[in-house]
C-alpha cells in the first residue's frame, strides 16, 4: 500500500505556503495522481516530485504553457515505460518457454541474463549498446505497442476507444484490464495467433542477433586489448630513449640557466653598483645643501631673534611709557579737583557751621521776643482788670492790691527768668548736639577723605610701579567698600539727625509742657491762697471776680502754651530743614566723588586691559616668530626630504626595472626549460 500525503504535508516537506499548493493543484490537477479517502483527497509521492518540478520551474520564470508542456511529456514517457516493461516481461516470459523446448542450452541462459538486465522493472540497463542493440529495442517497443492495440476489443463505433488509443497506451492497457469481457470472434483469435507466431520469431531472430553481436563484440576486445598491449610496449621502449635524451637536455638547460644567471647578475652587479655610486655622489651632494642651509639659518635665525626681540622691546618700553604717562595726567587731572573740591568742602563747613550759629541764634531770638509778647499781651488784660478792681476796692483793699500786683510781678518776672533761662539752656543744649555731632562728622569725613586720597594716591602709584596688571581689582573692590561705607554713613548720620531732632522736639515739648504747668501752679498756688486768705474778708464781694480771673488765667495759658508749642514746632521744622539742605547737598557732592572714583577705577580697568592686550600682542609676535621659524625649518626639511624621496623614488625605479627584466628572463628561460623538456 502506497503512502498518502495531504496538502499541508507537502507544503512542510517542500518549504512552499499552502495558498501556492493549492493553486497548483488546480492548475496541474490533469498531471498530478492522486487518491480518495472519504471526502478528502490525497496525493502519492510521484505527485510529490510533480510538485518539486513545478516548484523549480517556477523558480525559473518557466511560461505556464511551457510547464503544462513538459509535464505531458514525462507522464507519456512514464506511460510508456511502464508498458513497455510490463509487455514485454510478458512476451519474453512465453518467448522463453517456448524457445526453450527448441533452441540449445546455450541460448536461454544467455535470453535470460539479457532479459532480466534489460527488462528489469526499477533499474535502468547499465550496458552501453550499439546501433544494432538500439535498432532492435525501437523494434520491440513498437511491436509491443501493437500488441496492446491487437489485445484490446476493436469496436468501430465506439470514440471512447479511439482517443483512449491516441492518449497513451497505459491508460488502454488499464481500461482493457478493468473493462467487462466481450466475446471474441474467431477471425480475431486467428489474427492473434498469426501475431504471436510472427512474434516468436521475430524474438527467435533477435536472440539469434543479440548472440552474434556479443561474440563479435567479444573478439573484437581481445583483439583491441592485443593491439594496446603491443602499443603500450613500442611506447615504453621509445620512452626509454627519450627520458634519456630529455634528462640530458635538461642538464643542458641547468648548465645554460647557471650561465644566464651568472651573467645577468654580473649586469645587475655592475649596474646596481653604477647607480648606488650616482646615488652616494648625490646623497653627497644633498648632504652639503643640508649643511649650508642649516649654517644659513643657524647664522639667520639669530639675527631674526634679535631683532624681533629688540622690536618686542621697543614696543613694551614705548607701551609702558605712554601708560605711566596716561596715569600721571590722570592722576594729576583727577588729584588737582580733589584738592579743591576739599578746600572747597572746608569753606562749606565752615559756613555750614556759621549759618546753623545764625540760625540757632535767630530762633533763639524769636523765640525770647515771641515770649517777651506773650507774656506783655497776657499782662495787660491782667493789670488792666487788677486796675478796675483797685479802683472798685482801692477803700478796702488797696494794700492787698499793691501786694498782689508785686507779687504778681514777681512772680511773673521770675517765671519769665526761669522760661528765657531754661530755653536757652535747652536751645544751646540742642544746638550744641546738633553741631558737636555735625562737626565731629564732618572733621571725620574729611579726615577719612584726605586718608582715602593719600591712601589711593600711594597704593596707586606704588601699585602701577610694580604690578600694574593684577591691582585693579583691589582698587574696585575699595571703592565699593568705600561707597558702601559713604553709604552707611550718610544713612547713620541722617538717622542719627533725625533721632536727635525728635528727642530734642519731644524733650523741648515736655519740659515746656512742665515749666507752664509749674509756671501756672507757682502763679496759681499762691494767688490761690491769697484769695482764699481774702475770700474769707471778701468772699462775698469777690467771688465772681476771682472765678472769671481764674477762668482768663486759664484760657490766656493755654493759648501761650499752643501757640508756643506750634512755633517752636514750626521752627524747629525750619531748622531742620535749613539743616537738612546742606546735608543733601554735602551727600550729593560726595556721591559725585564716589562716582569720580568709580570713573577712576574704569579708567584703571581700561589701562588694565590695555596692558592685557598689549602683552597678548607680545605673545602673538613670540608666536608669529617661532611659527615663521617652524616654517622655516618645515620648509627646509621638506625641500630636503622631497630630495631624498625623489632619488629613492629614482633607485626604486630601476630596481623595479631590474627586477622585472630579470623576472622577465627567468620567464623566458622557463620556456624554454618547458619547451625543451616536451
Amino acid at each position: 500500500m502506497k503512502r498518502t500525503y495531504k496538502l499541508n504535508q507537502i507544503a512542510s516537506k517542500i518549504r512552499k505556503p499552502q495558498a501556492t499548493l493549492t493553486e497548483w493543484s488546480t492548475q496541474y490537477s490533469d498531471f498530478l495522481p492522486t487518491v480518495t479517502v472519504g471526502r478528502t483527497v490525497m496525493y502519492t509521492e510521484e505527485a510529490i516530485e510533480i510538485f518539486r518540478i513545478i516548484a523549480k520551474m517556477r523558480e525559473m520564470n518557466k511560461p505556464l504553457k511551457w510547464i503544462r508542456e513538459h509535464l505531458h511529456d514525462l507522464s507519456q514517457a512514464q506511460k510508456l515505460q511502464i508498458a513497455a516493461h510490463t509487455n514485454v516481461s510478458e512476451e519474453t516470459e512465453e518467448a522463453t518457454q517456448e524457445v526453450n523446448e527448441n533452441v540449445d542450452l546455450a541460448s536461454p541462459v544467455f535470453t535470460s541474463q539479457s532479459d532480466s538486465e534489460l527488462l528489469h522493472k526499477d533499474e535502468p540497463v547499465p550496458l552501453q549498446f550499439n546501433n544494432e542493440t538500439i535498432e532492435l529495442l525501437q523494434i520491440l517497443q513498437v511491436l509491443t505497442q501493437k500488441m496492446e492495440a491487437n489485445r484490446a476489443p476493436r469496436l468501430p463505433k465506439d470514440p471512447a476507444n479511439d482517443l483512449n488509443q491516441l492518449v497513451g497506451i497505459a491508460s488502454l492497457s488499464s481500461s482493457s484490464r478493468f473493462a467487462p469481457v466481450v466475446d471474441t470472434t474467431p477471425t480475431q483469435i486467428a489474427q492473434l495467433t498469426t501475431d504471436i507466431t510472427e512474434l516468436r520469431d521475430l524474438m527467435h531472430v533477435l536472440t539469434n542477433k543479440m548472440i552474434e553481436v556479443s561474440d563479435n563484440t567479444m573478439q573484437k576486445e581481445t583483439k583491441q586489448n592485443e593491439t594496446i598491449t603491443a602499443l603500450t610496449e613500442t611506447c615504453n621502449e621509445q620512452f626509454q630513449g627519450i627520458s634519456e635524451e630529455f634528462t640530458e637536455l635538461r642538464n643542458v638547460i641547468k648548465l645554460f640557466t647557471h650561465r644566464v644567471a651568472e651573467l645577468i647578475e654580473l649586469n645587475d652587479r655592475s649596474e646596481l653598483t653604477a647607480s648606488i655610486e650616482q646615488l652616494q655622489e648625490q646623497m653627497m651632494y644633498v648632504a652639503t645643501d643640508k649643511k649650508e642651509l642649516q649654517d644659513e639659518l643657524r647664522s639667520i635665525l639669530p639675527q631674526v631673534e634679535q631683532w624681533l626681540e629688540q622690536a618686542l622691546k621697543r614696543e613694551i618700553s614705548t607701551s609702558a611709557q605712554q601708560l605711566e604717562l596716561n596715569f600721571q595726567n590722570k592722576l594729576e587731572a583727577f588729584a588737582q579737583p580733589m584738592d579743591t573740591k576739599l578746600h572747597s568742602y572746608d569753606a562749606i563747613i565752615e559756613g555750614l557751621r556759621n549759618e546753623l550759629l545764625a540760625q540757632v541764634q535767630t530762633a533763639s531770638d524769636e523765640l525770647e521776643n515771641s515770649f517777651q509778647n506773650k507774656l506783655i499781651e497776657l499782662s495787660a488784660p491782667i493789670d488792666a482788670r487788677f486796675e478796675a478792681l483797685g479802683v472798685t476796692f482801692h477803700e478796702l483793699s488797696s494794700e492787698l492790691c499793691s501786694g498782689l500786683r508785686n507779687e504778681l510781678l514777681l512772680q511773673t518776672q521770675k517765671v519769665s527768668e526761669d522760661l528765657e533761662q531754661s530755653f536757652q539752656t535747652q536751645l544751646t543744649a540742642t544746638a550744641e548736639a546738633i553741631t558737636e555731632p555735625m562737626n565731629a562728622w564732618l572733621e571725620t569725613l574729611g579726615a577719612t577723605i584726605d586718608e582715602r586720597n593719600n591712601e589711593l594716591r600711594s597704593e596707586l602709584s606704588s601699585e602701577l610701579r610694580n604690578e600694574f596688571l593684577l591691582q585693579t581689582e583691589p582698587i574696585n573692590e575699595r571703592v565699593q567698600t568705600l561707597s558702601v561705607s559713604m553709604n552707611e554713613l550718610n544713612s547713620e548720620l541722617r538717622n542719627e539727625l533725625l533721632i536727635q531732632l525728635q528727642n530734642d522736639s519731644n524733650e523741648l515739648q515736655k519740659s515746656f509742657q512742665t515749666q507752664l504747668a509749674a509756671t501756672a501752679e507757682a502763679i496759681t498756688a499762691p494767688i490761690d491762697a491769697r484769695f482764699e486768705t481774702l475770700g474769707v474778708t471778701i468772699e462775698e464781694v469777690n467771688n465772681e471776680l476771682c472765678n472769671e480771673f481764674r477762668n482768663e488765667l486759664l484760657i490766656q495759658t493755654q493759648n501761650v502754651s499752643s501757640e508756643l508749642e506750634l512755633s517752636f514746632q514750626t521752627q524747629l521744622i525750619a531748622a531742620v530743614e535749613a539743616i537738612s539742605v546742606p546735608i543733601n547737598a554735602r551727600f550729593e557732592a560726595i556721591c559725585s566723588e564716589v562716582d569720580a572714583l568709580r570713573a577712576l577705577a574704569q579708567t584703571t580697568d581700561q589701562l588694565g586691559v590695555r596692558c592685557d592686550t598689549v602683552a597678548n600682542e607680545i605673545a602673538d609676535l613670540r608666536k608669529d616668530h617661532n611659527a615663521l621659524s617652524q616654517q622655516v625649518t618645515d620648509q627646509l626639511e621638506q625641500l630636503v626630504s622631497t630630495r631624498i624621496t625623489a632619488y629613492e623614488e629614482t633607485i626604486t625605479r630601476r630596481c623595479d626595472m631590474l627586477t622585472m627584466q630579470i623576472a622577465s628572463q627567468q620567464r623566458l628561460l622557463d620556456k624554454i626549460a618547458k619547451f625543451l623538456g616536451n
